[in-house]
């Protein structure tokens, strides 16, 4: 290989590099805060219908009054049951009595409604059109057995690599850095 033609290649392999790293960088460079979801935890999430819950709003707007009800899950029914207003961190933290959720506790707290019986909790905004925020599930139980540590926050998901391509872009760097480190050992 001649000088001219070696000094062509490493031109090429460091503009290759080049855009390797700038796609890098873009990838693992300063992001724009995503805007977090609200989400409710109860704790605990399953018990008899005279179950005093913790219930937590995190990630809510500061400031903002959130509208809690509550109903059996597929009823069209539904109670009001608080109206708190979130703190400045975004949280908030409530104590409920489910008897005062009508239609679990019947005379003397026995179960009116058949065991595993599934309510509904969501919070609102407070409008005349409100929107959904968030949704947790108490689910009516003999007794409050529950899984520590792992409050119900009413869905879930999975995590996803939103970087597909970065995988690929590693791989061609790496072949360029081999490549060349062969060339050089032939001159």
């Amino acid at each position: 290989m001649t000088r001219q033609q070696s000094q062509y290649t490493v031109r090429w392999q460091g503009l290759i590099l080049s855009i390797c790293l700038l796609a890098l960088a873009l990838a693992y460079g300063p992001r724009v805060a995503r805007a977090a979801v609200p989400t409710l935890a109860l704790m605990p999430d399953r018990g008899p219908c005279t179950t005093q819950i913790m219930l937590k709003g995190s990630d809510f707007s500061a400031g903002q009054v959130v509208n809690l009800t509550a109903g059996v899950e597929g009823s069209n029914q539904a109670v009001r049951f608080a109206s708190p207003t979130v703190a400045a961190d975004g949280t908030f933290t409530l104590q409920v009595d489910m008897r005062r959720i009508e239609g679990g506790c019947g005379v003397n707290g026995v179960l009116q409604l058949p065991e595993g019986t599934r309510y509904r909790i969501i919070a609102t905004t407070d409008e005349q059109l409100p929107q959904l925020l968030a949704t947790a599930f108490f689910t009516l139980a003999s007794s409050s057995s529950s899984t520590p540590g792992l409050p119900n926050t009413g869905g879930g998901g999975t995590a996803r690599d939103e970087r597909p391509w970065l995988g690929g872009l590693g791989l061609l760097l790496l072949a360029t850095l081999g490549r060349t480190a062969m060339l050089r050992r032939r001159t």
